[in-house]
């Protein structure tokens, strides 16, 4: 069976447009996108209750919670996956993302292949 068949993705995405164009990448490579949420503060429940096989997220968020922050408040509910996108790739953020367990980074502008690749590798941890 492909690791990527009929997987659930939550995905965190303050940019309407860059949301719609991840959801039609993750529908191309056989996703299922569960939820699309704007601020990390919904987040938390989210995972809970739609129970994601993988977590993708921006570092950049609406409400109070960046990415990082909204990650440490899932980690301590769930040990999903979480991919983190972004255009941000300054050392301090990549350290962040580093100290975050079970998580990746993909720089913006994200390839379908790449998203894929990461997804793949997401799973078979």
């Amino acid at each position: 069976m492909n690791l990527l068949q009929r997987k659930k993705i939550l995905l965190l995405e303050d940019d309407l447009i860059l949301g719609m164009l991840t959801e039609t990448m993750l529908g191309e490579i056989g996703m299922d996108l569960v939820a699309t949420l704007q601020s990390g503060e919904e987040a938390p429940d989210a995972v809970a209750r739609l129970q994601p096989d993988i977590i993708l997220m921006d570092i950049q968020l609406k409400g109070l919670w960046d990415g990082i922050e909204t990650a440490q408040a899932i980690r301590r509910i769930s040990d999903k996956p979480i991919i983190f996108l972004t255009g941000n790739s300054d050392a301090k953020t990549t350290e962040k993302i580093k100290a975050v367990p079970n998580a990746t980074l993909l720089l913006k502008p994200v390839k379908e292949n790449e998203l894929a690749l990461a997804c793949r590798e997401s799973l078979s941890y």
